[in-house]
């Protein structure tokens, strides 16, 4: 490797530069420019208190760190960013990294000083205009004959020793330590050689000129140095930069990736900072990790956070407590080997909920009209981490039935339920809201089964379960029935409706978009007049289920037959009771069966004219 010779000073306008790096993802190009201007200033996050070197030129995206040289080879900047509609390039200046060479080369910390103060550059007409006299002006101008300026104080942080110690915004900066300040190198320079120590500022205020002493605060003080990672979410303490930008104190919790259990928190577009979890106050990383460690996997809490962009908005979201799916770790960085070293934090207790509920002897004497089937009707929510079995969203609510209220079975549209793996939460009469897992998914049609924690729901007086028997007969075109539904908002919903056709399911599966297609599967359509995320449909006089409407995989409601699960049921309710696994192997037919009309049979298949007449008994109206 050949070392490039730096020369900051070198950076002047005018001076012919070759820019160095991988444009547009090239591997090594070479752009000529001109340096125009050595004093341009970017009002984005992190680029505060810095004078950046402007450049016409063709860089694109890829060239971001290469070196800008001149005709010596010497490295007078080095290429930031840009602005592509215009194709204008901004170079950092070295002058900076000059120094945090010579600290590196030592094995030494680079020092640096802050007042948590962002100073913007105003020409003299503009200074004048703020009430700076000529004769303030005239000592700039005789100091450095180039200065077209001075320093403007123009974001400032309440907590930052600047602000403590009197400085105000539109405070126009005039000396430190005595010594006449006109630039961003001159600025640094001095917060950087001060740190813990006090400086003397000279500034000027409405024509008046202030003396303060300010205290320099160590930045690496407000800078993160740490980060916590629980359920795939990485938070870590709010950043000096984005606090600077958004006029917000540096310090609190803030949430740098939503991951899998703070996805509730994504309502909001800006950043947030977590300032409560449960009944504990998060205020730095410390207390975080604590709360995190307190409250055991499965857990409903309430996160009390903030948006970056309103800090006068306190907003709550209920999150599920997950230390299961992925690690819950700590990391620290160890800036002397240029590592981050990684500990675990406490682990979480086990998941009290095995599925094992224990069955009492059923009380009887018990009447069908005393039940009320939305008591029977639960709403289920289900969110997986992991994208498989090609299920189309990673998080799904619906309506399922409860259908063994000791053995806490319910059965649920696939849809809402399409794997094993994952959380699934039950809500009972809009009121408690239980852990249950999976127990059944039938691989080819549209219902799946859950458990839930019956224990949970044992005491409690708001809830109030009941169990529905579901009807053995068929049902027929014409059927009355009544219809109750849950919406979206827990709201019940209740008509009266008539099945108005049943048909064959036919969906296509495509290796473009692989994901579960039902097979062999008939359905019904009623008239029903509210549907809202799904419901049953339970027979006026005995109270019993004839059917679901259930949200299919197509992203249709449709009616799911009660004689097509009552099967399946049956079987995972005897293993449920026996203790036994349940059942894995279903016996299918290895072909997919269509229906058609009786005089396409007849016409092109050959149907026999004695079939044709013992099947026109039992053929539905639409023949076929």
């Amino acid at each position: 490797l050949t070392e490039i010779k730096i020369n900051p000073d070198a950076a002047v306008s005018g001076t012919r530069v070759l820019v160095m790096g991988n444009n547009a993802g090239e591997k090594l190009t070479y752009v000529d420019s001109t340096l125009a201007r050595t004093d341009r200033t970017l009002d984005t996050p992190n680029t505060y208190n810095t004078f950046f070197i402007s450049a016409t030129d063709i860089s694109v995206r890829g060239s971001s760190g290469g070196p800008v040289l001149n005709d010596k080879g010497e490295a007078v900047g080095m290429t930031c960013c840009g602005i592509l509609r215009t194709n204008s390039s901004f170079y950092l200046p070295l002058q900076r990294v000059v120094r945090s060479l010579l600290y590196l080369r030592r094995g030494l910390r680079v020092p640096r000083g802050t007042l948590q103060i962002a100073f913007s550059y105003q020409t003299y007409e503009e200074l004048s205009r703020m009430g700076v006299s000529d004769e303030n002006l005239n000592l700039v101008r005789e100091d450095q004959d180039e200065a077209e300026g001075m320093l403007v104080v123009n974001r400032i942080l309440a907590q930052g020793t600047g602000y403590k110690a009197g400085m105000r915004h539109g405070d126009v900066l005039k000396s430190l330590n005595g010594n006449i300040v006109h630039n961003y190198v001159d600025l640094e320079s001095v917060l950087d050689d001060s740190v813990e120590s006090d400086v003397d500022v000279s500034i000027i205020r409405a024509g008046d000129q202030i003396n303060l002493s300010v205290r320099v605060q160590d930045l690496y003080e407000i800078c993160a140095n740490e980060y916590i990672e629980v359920s795939r979410a990485v938070v870590h303490k709010l950043e000096y930069g984005l606090a600077l930008a958004c006029n917000i104190p540096a310090e609190g919790v803030f949430l740098a990736s939503h991951g899998y259990m703070f996805k509730a928190l994504r309502r909001t577009n800006a950043p947030s900072v977590i300032t409560g979890i449960g009944e504990y106050d998060t205020p730095d990383l410390d207390s975080f990790q604590k709360a995190m460690e307190e409250y055991p996997n499965g857990s409903q809490v309430a996160v009390r956070y903030f948006s970056v962009a309103d800090k006068t908005k306190t907003n709550f979201a209920r999150v599920t407590v997950d230390k299961r799916w992925y690690p819950f770790v700590r990391a620290q960085r160890n800036d002397r080997e240029g590592n981050w070293e990684v500990r675990n934090c406490a682990k979480p207790a086990q998941d009290s909920f095995t599925g094992a509920n224990k069955v009492e002897t059923k009380a009887s004497g018990s009447s069908a009209e005393l039940k009320n089937p939305l008591d029977a009707t639960v709403h289920v929510t289900f969110s997986t981490p992991f994208s498989l079995d090609g299920i189309i969203s990673l998080s799904c609510d619906g309506v399922g039935l409860v259908v063994d209220a000791q053995l806490g079975l319910v059965i649920c549209e696939r849809m809402t339920v399409p794997t094993t793996l994952g959380d699934i939460f039950v809500t009972f009469n809009s009121a408690k809201m239980v852990r249950a897992k999976a127990v059944f998914v039938h691989p080819f049609q549209e219902f799946s089964m859950i458990q839930y924690d019956t224990e949970e729901i044992k005491n409690d007086k708001l809830v109030n379960v009941c169990e529905l028997e579901l009807n053995r007969n068929s049902i027929h075109i014409g059927q009355e029935l009544e219809y109750y539904a849950i919406d979206g908002e827990h709201n019940r919903l209740h008509s009266h409706c008539a099945v108005t056709s049943i048909m064959g399911l036919y969906l296509h599966a495509t290796a473009e978009n692989p994901r579960f297609v039902p097979r062999n599967t008939e359905y019904f359509m009623a008239n029903e007049s509210a549907k809202g995320i799904g419901g049953v449909y339970v027979d006026g006089k005995t109270k019993s289920v004839c059917g679901f409407n259930f949200f299919f995989s197509d992203k249709k409601f449709r009616g799911l037959r009660a004689t097509d699960v009552i099967p399946y049921v049956d079987a995972v309710r005897l293993s449920l009771l026996k203790g036994e696994e349940t059942p894995r192997e279903i016996s299918l037919l290895p072909v997919q069966l269509n229906n058609v009309p009786l005089v396409e049979a007849r016409a092109t298949l050959n149907l026999d004219d004695d079939w044709a007449l013992k099947l026109l008994g039992t053929m539905d109206p639409y023949r076929r």
